[in-house]
């Protein structure tokens, strides 16, 4: 007899529950610079570590700031429209990018652009999966020539 596993019941269960969620949240105070959804408040992401509280840490612990529909958080938002609105990196496709720590979102978004070359990096952590797209780099000891 085969047992269904905790993850295998919590996965079932959000897809079940998110398209549900999709529709009773659906609203027009807030809009998904990636995939541009509406919706009237976002989810829940993060975690009541009290150390995060403690040391009052911006951006942490548990707070609304997902998008409902593809997960974003506030942070690849922000960085997302910064990148795009002040900098305007589409705009201008013969610039080479080295982008360490990439976040999910952002990362695969500039990947499928046609800049002169995109490299993502990150200091490769025991236990953690990596996308194929991203290289073992240590920022003390970066492999690319300055500039």
């Amino acid at each position: 007899m085969k047992i269904i596993s905790k993850k295998s019941i919590t996965y079932i269960a959000q897809s079940i529950l998110r398209p549900i969620q999709r529709v009773l949240l659906a609203g027009s105070n807030f809009e998904c610079p990636f995939c541009g959804f509406k919706s009237r408040t976002h989810a829940y992401i993060g975690l009541n570590i009290p150390v995060l509280k403690e040391k009052k840490i911006i951006g942490a612990g548990r707070r609304r700031a997902a998008c409902i529909k593809c997960g974003s958080n506030d942070r690849e938002r922000l960085l997302y429209i910064y990148l795009k609105e002040k900098l305007q990196i589409f705009e201008n496709r013969n610039i080479r990018i080295l982008h360490l720590a990439p976040e999910k979102r952002i990362s695969e978004l500039l990947i499928n652009v046609d800049f002169k070359e995109y490299v993502c990096g990150d200091l490769f952590a025991e236990g953690y999966q990596y996308p194929v797209f991203v290289q073992n780099i240590d920022v003390l000891n970066i492999p690319f020539e300055d500039n």
